[in-house]
């Protein structure tokens, strides 16, 4: 991955399966045009088959956060 820092750009190698987030406003949304839409209808679909992978993370524990507390609300005149 290549991101913008100040005075160039960064580099960044990783395994893969990854998982990358970035904050927005990252790209600008693009819109189909009317066009784009009827013309895509009439292209074949290529149905690529999921890869399987090992699995490289393993779960060691896991619990549930603390229930909420009730509150309750008193008013003082």
């Amino acid at each position: 991955m290549t991101r913008e820092i100040e005075g160039g750009k960064e580099s960044v190698e990783a395994n893969l399966p990854l998982v990358a987030g970035c904050q927005e406003p990252i790209a600008e949304w693009k819109i189909p045009n009317m066009r784009g839409i009827m013309s895509a209808r009439t292209k074949p679909l290529k149905v690529v088959e999921p890869k399987v992978v090992e699995k490289n993370v393993t779960s060691q524990k896991f619990e549930l956060p603390a229930p909420k507390v009730l509150l309750k609300m008193i008013a003082c005149r």
